[in-house]
């Protein structure tokens, strides 16, 4: 029975340092090429779509007399002795890299009051339109001023109206009642 358990076990760590090597294979082999370029694994690649052909392998390494990123050719020679129809054909440019560069006092100087000069038309440009923009609220405000006042007086007028009007009919009402009650006095007796 301790026989049993042991082999099991054994089998056990057996098949999970298996299992890790497997992954640490699956997952270390590709990292493992990452850094190369596809001509340091002596692959071809197209220059007019950039892909790269998987079924011809060169004989790797690379030309002793050519730059970098120049695959190795059997005709392969220093770039001094190329002619201008073989130079170029081998040049891949992976990286371009800018180094400081220095910009003359006078050039910076044009591209600053260039930069101040748009400036201020922006800044003019701003004015104007707040300025426009402040004319518009205020005539705006002028006017619904104007147009209150004008309901406010013409509310008043008809108020005005409407309390002579009831002055002036209360006055005709006791009039008539009173004319009402003198001539029934007067017919009655």
């Amino acid at each position: 029975m301790a026989n049993e358990q042991a082999i099991k076990l054994i089998s056990l760590i057996e098949r999970i340092v298996l299992g890790l090597g497997v992954i640490l294979l699956v997952i270390l082999l590709p990292l493992s090429f990452s850094y190369l370029d596809f001509n340091e694994n002596g692959f071809f690649k197209r220059r007019t779509t950039s892909k790269v052909d998987t079924s011809k392998v060169n004989d790797g390494g690379h030309c002793p007399t050519c730059k970098q990123w120049e695959l190795c050719d059997k005709d392969c020679k220093p770039r001094k002795l190329c002619t201008n129809e073989e130079r170029g054909f081998y040049v891949e440019v992976r990286y371009l890299e800018l180094q400081d560069i220095d910009i003359p006092l006078q050039v910076n100087e044009r591209r600053l009051l260039s930069l101040i000069r748009d400036l201020e038309k922006e800044k003019e440009e701003s004015v104007k339109e707040e300025m426009i923009v402040r004319k518009k609220s205020e005539y705006e405000v002028a006017k619904i001023t104007n147009q209150a006042k004008e309901i406010v007086e013409n509310a008043k007028a008809v108020y005005e109206l409407k309390i002579n009007q009831a002055e002036t009919n209360y006055s005709r009402i006791i009039e008539n009642e009173h004319n009402k009650g003198a001539w029934t006095y007067l017919y009655k007796t």
